[in-house]
């Protein structure tokens, strides 16, 4: 509710800011997660410990995301923040004619957080994420 709080605060505030741009945008990104990796052979290890051969069927591929943001542009820089929502999931299962046993781990992500950026040359910004 606070995230949509922010927004209309900033939607409302757009005509005593200037000129802003609004973008919706979706986000194909691919990260290690080594941790949740690690995480993941542990429970493959405790099911095998306990004679269940269990498989990794899902190992943390890409993360799907969107985002929805707002720019404010000025001649020398650019300043807006922004809305992330991303997902991704790991499973472990084994089946047979008696039953079947998983573990997933579902990983979702919300990150509200402001950018900037300011050109250093033509068509050639420096950008950062907070």
């Amino acid at each position: 509710m606070k995230i949509i709080k922010v927004l209309l605060v900033l939607i409302c505030a757009t005509p005593c800011l200037g000129q802003s741009d609004i973008y919706v945008r979706a986000v194909f990104g691919s990260y290690q997660m080594n941790d949740l990796k690690d995480f993941q052979d542990e429970l493959l290890e405790d099911y095998e410990n306990s004679g269940v051969p269990v498989k990794a069927v899902s190992n943390f591929p890409a993360s799907l995301q969107a985002e929805i943001g707002m720019d404010f542009p000025t001649k020398r820089y650019t300043l807006g923040g922004f809305f992330n929502y991303a997902m991704t999931q790991g499973k472990i299962h084994y089946g047979d004619y008696s039953g079947e046993t998983f573990a997933a781990q579902k990983l979702n992500r919300i990150l509200l957080g402001i950018k900037g950026a300011t050109p250093i040359a033509r068509n050639l910004d420096i950008y950062g994420k907070l």
